[in-house]
């Protein structure tokens, strides 16, 4: 437990109310992104600005294409037969051997030979033995499944997933566990994956694009995942009836001022906490501790929550408050607990994303 804490600056860096008993903090709704300029190599006016690299790489190079002459079409549907040419593509099953030819009669020539390759390769399964379904709207759950043969041997397995996805069930399960323990994709809420939802182009591209990153550039061998690296360490997000989350997956630099949290004991232990809330960022396969500035310090106080309890708090994303800016990237909070019952702190992780 830490012992030593410096005076109490004038502006407190951590805003925490303690209330009762009250339903669990819902995910807050998102603001508009601010959609980039369309220049000569880049035509589409839809697309966020925090995207526009990503979507311009795919483009330039062909693997995706507009809904029309300046729309990406970020937050419309994509057929199945759309994402399996993209994803075969990325792949490079161009640069493959001749696959048997597909079982699908329902399939456009274009789509033939890539659809033909991801049967083959076991990545893709058909509504029936004849038919891929190729103008069905793909969802969620569906992709995750596709990703998850895809990029078998580059995912973090499914024991090292961290989430509370209840609709993260049956044949969705492994694959979704997957994507979540290799920080492909967040769920639509804290509690849903979104498992049966359509999945937007603007969502699919982000998520394609984190999946080929986990290639190695600098290697030539793919790894199984139980020898990677790790690429983070496993800190639950709950324990013993205790829960530390974010209010909303994603924050956004351009429009939220705070990372509001929500600490819900279910359990029959009181909890204690100190005031501070480490903050994590991912760099590449290790997670960095963002230092606050000097000029920061903390109250001399623990805080604590009952059985049935919940306490609220909130930090500020203001780069004042810190040694270094606070950019885009994937976050974590990260906070000691003790109870009466415990000499040894329990460590809890609230995970979230920073955007533009």
């Amino acid at each position: 437990m830490k012992t030593s804490y410096k005076v109490l600056a004038s502006t407190l860096l951590i805003g925490a109310i303690l209330s009762s008993t009250v339903p669990g903090a819902q995910a807050a709704s998102f603001p508009d992104p601010i959609p980039a300029q369309p220049t000569k190599d880049f035509p589409f006016t839809d697309v966020p600005s925090t995207y526009k690299d990503t979507v311009k790489y795919y483009y330039g190079y062909k693997v995706i294409q507009g809904v029309s002459k300046t729309e990406f079409g970020w937050n419309r549907s994509i057929k199945r037969v759309d994402a399996a040419l993209i994803l075969a593509t990325v792949l490079g099953y161009e640069f493959k051997e001749t696959p048997p030819k597909t079982t699908f009669k329902d399939l456009p020539t274009r789509a033939f030979q890539a659809v033909s390759y991801l049967q083959a390769e076991g990545i893709v399964n058909g509504k029936t033995q004849t038919s891929f379904g190729a103008d069905d709207t793909i969802t969620r759950g569906e992709f995750a499944i596709w990703a998850s043969r895809a990029f078998d041997k580059e995912l973090m397995p499914a024991g090292k997933a961290n989430h509370q996805f209840i609709d993260a069930t049956g044949r969705y399960k492994t694959a979704i566990d997957r994507l979540q323990a290799s920080h492909i994709t967040n769920g639509i809420t804290l509690t849903h994956f979104g498992t049966h939802s359509i999945i937007r182009r603007g969502e699919f591209i982000i998520m394609l694009h984190k999946l080929d990153m986990l290639f190695d550039p600098d290697s030539d061998v793919n790894y199984p995942p139980d020898e990677k690296e790790p690429i983070l360490e496993g800190l639950p997000s709950s324990s013993e009836g205790l829960t530390f989350q974010v209010a909303k997956p994603t924050y956004y630099l351009s429009s939220d001022k705070n990372i509001d949290f929500v600490i819900t004991n279910k359990g029959s232990k009181s909890f204690l906490f100190d005031t501070e809330y480490t903050l994590e960022k991912k760099d590449r396969n290790a997670w960095r501790e963002i230092a606050y500035s000097d000029q920061i310090a903390f109250p001399l106080i623990m805080d604590e929550v009952k059985p049935n309890g919940e306490f609220k708090g909130h930090v500020s994303l203001d780069s004042v408050f810190f040694k270094e800016p606070i950019t885009t990237g994937d976050y974590r909070f990260v906070q000691k607990f003790w109870s009466d019952e415990e000499t040894k702190p329990m460590e809890l992780a609230a995970y979230f994303s920073i955007s533009e």
